[in-house]
């Protein structure tokens, strides 16, 4: 099911079911013999017991054929819809880096462990650093420490109080010192 669709699948059932008929049939008239210990079908109890095992054993093939067309077309349709999503997720994230190339303050975001994740245009152009050599360095190492003012900006997200605005000393790629004034 993973490799055909629904109805490729519905065609390799029917087409084992056909095999498995005609396989019985043969072995049941003896036109090939069954296999070795076996003993030759005879009308009677056991007979009954075969139709019934026959039966049971054509049920499942054709059951799992029609499991099979409904996973094959479910899997096509969750393909589409990943390709789909990946498209929309790739238009948000250039639309999203654009709109944060153009702003004309510097923007630093990092993730919870405080590692730079983007880094704008504007903060390049501010502290001298390169997005690129600093994209996965720790913020503490461009803007020294600041785990204070992070904490009190965090908090004042929880509790929905106005962002308290920061101001720093920090020295640039070109080892100049300057004054920043930032909220988190």
């Amino acid at each position: 099911s993973t490799l055909l669709g629904r109805r490729d699948v519905s065609f390799l059932g029917m087409m084992s079911g056909v095999l498995y008929i005609s396989t019985s049939l043969l072995t049941m008239s003896s036109a090939v013999p069954r296999a070795k210990g076996w003993l030759p079908y005879e009308p009677g109890g056991e007979f009954v017991w075969t139709q019934f095992m026959f039966s049971l054993n054509l049920i499942a093939i054709f059951g799992v054929a029609v499991l099979s067309g409904q996973l094959a077309e479910r899997l096509i349709r969750s393909e589409r819809q990943l390709a789909t999503a990946t498209r929309d997720l790739a238009d948000y994230r250039l639309f999203n880096d654009r709109i944060i190339e153009s702003m004309r303050s510097g923007l630093v975001t990092t993730d919870l462990g405080c590692h730079i994740v983007t880094f704008n245009r504007a903060a390049e152009e501010i502290t001298g650093y390169r997005a690129s050599d600093v994209r996965g360095a720790n913020v503490f190492t461009i803007f020294g420490d600041i785990e204070k003012q992070i904490e009190v900006g965090l908090e004042s997200i929880r509790t929905r109080t106005r962002l308290p605005r920061f101001d720093i000393g920090c020295r640039t790629a070109d080892a100049r010192e300057i004054h920043l004034g930032f909220s988190v």
